[in-house]
Order: C-alpha cells, then sequence, then structure tokens
C-alpha cells in the first residue's frame, strides 16, 4: 500500500482532528483499563504508538511522570509537558 493510501496516517491534516474524536470516544475506558491495572503515583510507563496527546498527558498527570511516548510520527505529540519525553 502506497504511503498515501493509509486511511490512519498521522502526516494528513485532519489527523488531529481524529485524535480528538478517538479521545473523545476512547480515553474514558482507556483510563480506565490502565487503573484497573494498578497505573499509580511513580510508575514509569512508555506509550506505544502514542498518536496524539490525550493519553500521554493523563498518564503523565496520573503517574507523575517520566512518560515516553513514541509514534512513527510524532508531530502531533510536541508540547506536552516535560515530564513526557517524545
Amino acid at each position: 500500500m502506497a504511503g498515501d493510501d493509509y486511511l490512519l496516517d498521522n502526516q494528513r491534516v485532519e489527523a488531529g482532528e481524529r485524535f480528538d474524536a478517538l479521545a473523545s470516544l476512547f480515553n474514558a475506558s482507556t483510563c480506565r483499563h490502565m487503573d484497573d491495572l494498578g497505573l499509580a503515583s511513580g510508575w514509569r510507563v512508555w506509550e506505544v504508538g502514542a498518536g496524539g496527546p490525550s493519553v500521554p498527558a493523563w498518564i503523565a498527570v496520573r503517574t507523575g511522570g517520566p512518560v515516553l511516548a513514541t509514534d512513527l510520527n510524532t508531530v502531533w505529540l510536541h508540547g506536552l509537558s516535560q515530564s513526557i519525553e517524545v
């Protein structure tokens, strides 16, 4: 598949809107699952395939950091708190 054929390409202009929509739909259950796993203050977390900033930001607040947020394209992850390394 050519790079411009990928439906969820993070380089597309509308990716930010998609991340916002996905956060509205799924962040509550994502955060609930992490809480159920025992996520707590002092944890060090690696967010693989972060995409947008909402989950890494929530993790950083919940744990106090540090959080490592990675993705193939990290353009949407810049400007987060200092406790989040991209």
